[in-house]
Parts: structure tokens; sequence; C-alpha cells
């Protein structure tokens, strides 16, 4: 459960079970520069996420449709992440890696936010990584650009508020927020540009 409580000059978020005191001139300074990654031009649109797709699953194999290569659901192992990491949801064609959600609260976005800074590390800085997410775009797309000397450009975040709102810094959980902002700058100072696009909701949804 997460909840945000305005109590005088402050913001207390209420986050997995802990209780956060936010100061609004902290809080000023995150949503500006969050609202710089949600203005950002991403550079590819999303297709919408319509009444007939339930799940996320079934949203990436529509995009699929519309020239994106998808990756959801396929764990990429090494002796680094022996658990295993998913690289991306889809992938375009000149390599931008994006991830998406469909998320009615902060905890799953702050998760997005964090796998997309670990995929752009991994496939940076691990060569057995690239080597099996290469291995697996060349299965569905032999001809596609992407080569064993891969470096992450750009990652772009495509979210779906289940409250059907516009993505905006009014409408993000302030927690989700500040996990945007440390994977952004992580990646940034590696080089890799982040974009968060909003995923138009046409009908509704449960």
């Amino acid at each position: 459960m997460t909840a945000e409580i305005p109590l005088g000059a402050s913001r207390h978020v209420h986050h997995e079970g802990r209780w956060f005191e936010i100061g609004d001139r902290y809080l000023e300074g995150v949503r500006a520069e969050a609202d710089t990654l949600l203005t950002a031009p991403a550079g590819c649109p999303p297709p919408p996420w319509t009444t007939g797709l339930a799940t996320e699953e079934a949203y990436n194999r529509e995009a699929a449709k519309h020239g994106h290569l998808r990756l959801d659901r396929r764990l990429i192992r090494t002796a680094r992440h022996p658990h295993g990491f998913e690289a991306a949801d889809l992938l375009t064609e000149d390599g931008t890696l994006i991830h998406v959600k469909r998320a009615a609260s902060s905890a799953p976005l702050s998760h997005l936010f964090a796998q997309g800074r670990v995929s752009a590390e991994a496939l940076r800085f691990d060569a057995e990584a690239r080597a099996e997410f290469v291995r697996r775009v060349r299965e569905q797309h032999p001809g596609h650009a992407v080569g064993l000397d891969l470096t992450p450009r750009k990652v772009v975040h495509a979210v779906s508020l289940k409250s059907c709102k516009p993505l905006s810094t009014l409408n993000l959980f302030t927690f989700a927020q500040v996990s945007l902002l440390q994977a952004a700058r992580a990646l940034h100072a590696q080089g890799i540009d982040v974009a968060v696009v909003d995923i138009p909701t046409l009908g509704t949804h449960s």
C-alpha cells in the first residue's frame, strides 16, 4: 500500500510499510527534474492501450505489430545475474530499449525504473549478457542492427496508469518520481538517454 499525506511544509509518504518525510523544497526539485523526463521527446510513440488488452503481455504483442521487437518474459541469465533480468519489453529498430508497465501504485513503477537501469548497465558492461541479448534478437529478426559491440544509447519507460489519468508529475506517485530520478541520473552519467512516455488509454480498464 502507498499513501501520500501533506502535513505542514512537508509531505509524508507511506511506502512498503514505512513512512518517509519529503520536504517541500526537495519535492519541488524532484518534480522539476521529473517534468524534464516526462516531456522529453522519446522518438517512439507507443500504441494506445485499448479495452481488449487485459495484460502487459497482450499489450506488448500488440505493440509488436507496430514495428517493435517483443522481448518480454525472456530473462537473460549470466554469471553476474544468475537470477536473470529482462533486457526490455520491446526493442526498436534503432536499438532503443522500451520497458512497459501498467500500474496503480509506486511499487511497480519503482521496479520498472530500476529494471531499466539494471538492463542497460548489464548490456553495457557484461559481455555474456550482450551475447545472449543479440542471440535472442537475431532469432526473431536476423537482420537487426544490434551486434556484440552494442552500447545502449536510450532507455524509454512506457507507462499506463490504471487510473487512466495522463502521466504527469501531478499524477505520478512521489516515490516513483524519486526512483525514476535515481535511475535516470545513473544512466545519464553513462551517456544513456532516458525518457518516460504516457501510453494513451482508449476505453476503460479494470
